[in-house]
């Protein structure tokens, strides 16, 4: 293994827009390890695989959590100093994670590679969020467990809140991207084209994966079906991240994905 630090990198995303199979994804190479939503601020609450490996690099759970309030550039850089015997490191930030902090600036400033993971059509990814938060089942991998979830019901004021928050920060994103080393998006339809997003991500990690679904998809192909008053979703089906990228049709999760590069990118 090289003696320099691993390449850093930052799957930058919000909730339902397919970043636990990205996550999964990358992990089936041998030469990146993706660490989850380590900056979440509710993260150290939370159940989590790497949180004894991540206590580990400071000495405790406590000293870490302590850490990730105080300074989470600090947090991180730490992070990667230790962990530093993958070629890649990364993990995820929401959107909702660390709104104002000096984290947001240091990814762009410091040559992190920036996989931009986005969902386009609004709604799908809404209805999913409000499931996921009914059933609290965020992560299904069992085929034979996953029951069809029954409909829920759709608030139009909370979804407005939702659609301008999530476009604000979708657009801000994309217009710092210039500023950053290295940067590419992702969007959710790509995952469903395993030979397309093989060929991104083995050129992105220099590595070679046989690339393994393993997540379960629960929702309705009609995404109508899945809201229990469709009538006052109706008007918002057509809501897009990014109108000029075409969806195949409603809730069918197969709007094109597309992949760009800043001016100094690879």
């Amino acid at each position: 293994m090289s003696d320099s630090p691993p390449r850093r990198f930052l799957i930058v995303t919000t909730a339902r827009s397919g970043s636990n199979q990205l996550v999964d994804y990358i992990n089936q190479t041998d030469t990146a390890l993706c660490l989850g939503e380590i900056f979440k601020e509710s993260y150290w609450q939370l159940p989590d695989d790497n949180q004894a490996l991540i206590g580990g690099c400071f000495g405790g759970v406590a000293l870490a959590e302590r850490e990730l309030e105080i300074d989470p550039v600090a947090y991180w850089d730490r992070i990667v100093r230790v962990l530093g015997t993958h070629r890649a490191l990364g993990a995820k930030l929401f959107y909702e994670h660390r709104v104002g902090s000096a984290l947001w600036d240091e990814l762009f400033e410091r040559g992190t590679l920036i996989i931009h993971l986005w969902r386009n059509p609004i709604l799908e990814s809404f209805l999913s969020l409000v499931r996921a938060e009914l059933t609290n089942e965020w992560v299904i991998r069992d085929a034979g467990a996953a029951a069809r979830p029954p409909p829920v019901w759709f608030d139009a004021s909370r979804y407005r809140a939702y659609r301008e928050f999530t476009r604000e920060r979708f657009e801000a994103i994309r217009r710092r991207q210039g500023a950053a080393a290295h940067y590419v998006e992702v969007e959710y339809g790509m995952m469903r084209r395993k030979a397309e997003l093989a060929h991104l991500l083995d050129a992105l990690f220099s590595a070679r994966g046989n690339y393994v679904e393993t997540l379960v998809k629960q929702a309705p192909a009609d995404l109508l079906e899945n809201v229990v008053n469709p009538g006052d979703a109706e008007p918002y089906v057509g809501d897009r991240l990014d109108p000029a990228v075409p969806s195949s049709g409603v809730g069918s999760s197969e709007s094109g994905g597309t992949l760009a590069t800043s001016p100094n990118g690879s």
